[in-house]
């Protein structure tokens, strides 16, 4: 005799077993202690990055001024061509444009430089704070026993108290207070 069981019997079976699978390795997970930070609070009131952006700011500045007067007189020179083509001969006009021409490529690769030097110098000083950052984080997840670290622009909601990011400024502050850009 042969013993037949219905498949709605068979389908509730398997459903119990995958749910009974399902919270035994639930159970089986840590439990969730989860902080939150925010990496654009961090920057905007850190010391560090405040100093950062004030020594970026301040060499900007001077190769703009610099970068400005030798435009004025790229200005002059190319004025000052303009009214000697008439009585410059054509090979010295020639000479006298490309003259000014490669001065003007000149200006261009210097403003290029500069810019290259600034990206550089704020990418050094961000990786300064980003790597005291770290180190901070790793310490106050093992203090407190934090197992996910999650970024707050990725979450639309979050209770505040698990916002570490005060605690962050406050030890980056005591850490490093200011960093040297190259």
């Amino acid at each position: 005799m042969t013993l037949s069981i219905p498949p709605l019997f068979t389908a509730i079976f398997l459903v119990y077993a995958a749910l009974g699978s399902a919270q035994a390795q639930a159970q089986a997970l840590p439990e969730s202690r989860i902080a939150i930070l925010n990496y654009q609070l961090i920057q905007k009131n850190s010391t560090a990055m405040v100093d950062i952006k004030t020594q970026i700011e301040t060499r900007r500045k001077t190769y703009q001024e610099e970068i400005s007067q030798q435009e004025k007189d790229l200005h002059a020179d190319d004025q000052e061509l303009v009214r000697q083509r008439t009585v410059l001969s054509a090979e010295a006009f020639a000479l006298k444009r490309r003259e000014f021409e490669a001065k003007v490529a000149q200006v261009q690769r210097q403003v290029q430089d500069r810019k290259r030097k600034l990206d550089r110098a704020f990418e050094y000083g961000m990786n300064q704070v980003q790597l005291v950052i770290n180190e901070i984080i790793l310490e106050l997840s093992q203090e407190k026993n934090f197992n996910l670290v999650l970024s707050r622009q990725q979450i639309i909601f979050v209770d505040d108290n698990l916002n570490i990011s005060q605690d962050i400024i406050r030890i980056l502050n005591e850490r490093l207070p200011l960093v040297q850009v190259p």
